[in-house]
């Protein structure tokens, strides 16, 4: 698929979702997805060695993901971004357990090598959400939100406090196999060879030990690269 194939795929499907309800009469469509606006930031999806998709809930304060090519990693949300983008991309390639976080040098504010959905694309500007509206949203929207990610296509499913609606989106999928489990977190491998994490939500703050304890945490659920072991990615 090139970039104007995905392109057009992508908005005739943000058309008739955005046309399934009356919600947006009143409040606006959220456009996420893969930052990439023509052929050469496509081009930086198609070859990232590893294709990575935050599933999050919604946006707040006008946000839209698919628009925004920078991340601003001095605020909280967009670092662990960053960060936990750092960490899958790195031990993939690596094979080894990480142990120090990384300078903010290293960290990658473009955020053309990730996607990001929302589960729910009716922007409210709520700064908190409700978790039964999310899931609500993820029933009605199954869909939608399934064609999304099947377009997008990524190798790793990243659940930003956000596994119920993952699991609603593909609850015909047969069964899964758990991977790696650290505490309240964990990883499986989905029949469609993705890798699925099951981790916080990345403005998260009151996780013991903050944003390094978060990526201490990851960095072990992942740990030398073993959980990969169990995809083909790249093999012939």
């Amino acid at each position: 698929m090139n970039y104007s194939e995905y392109a057009q795929r992508r908005k005739d499907l943000f058309e008739r979702w955005e046309d399934s309800t009356i919600d947006f009469e009143n409040y606006e469509f959220t456009w996420d997805g893969i930052v990439c606006s023509n052929e050469e930031e496509w081009n930086k999806w198609k070859n990232s060695p590893i294709k990575i998709l935050f599933l999050l809930k919604e946006t707040f304060g006008g946000y839209h993901p698919m628009n925004t090519a920078t991340l601003n990693i001095s605020k909280p949300f967009s670092y662990n971004i960053a960060l936990w983008s750092y960490v899958i991309d790195t031990i993939f390639r690596e094979r080894k357990l990480l142990t120090e976080v990384p300078s903010i040098k290293k960290l990658k504010p473009d955020t053309t090598s990730i996607a990001i959905v929302e589960v729910k694309k009716c922007n409210q500007e709520r700064s908190e959400s409700v978790n039964s509206d999310i899931i609500n949203y993820a029933k009605r929207d199954r869909s939608y939100l399934k064609e999304q990610i099947d377009l997008i296509s990524p190798q790793v499913v990243f659940c930003c406090s956000t596994i119920d609606s993952y699991d609603i989106i593909y609850e015909d999928s047969p069964e899964d196999i758990l991977l790696a489990r650290e505490g309240n977190v964990k990883c499986w491998k989905q029949s469609n060879n993705r890798l699925i994490v099951d981790f916080y939500h990345p403005s998260y703050n009151k996780f013991p030990g903050g944003p390094k304890a978060l990526f201490d945490l990851l960095c072990k659920l992942l740990g030398n690269g073993s959980v990969y072991e169990n995809f083909d990615w790249g093999k012939k």
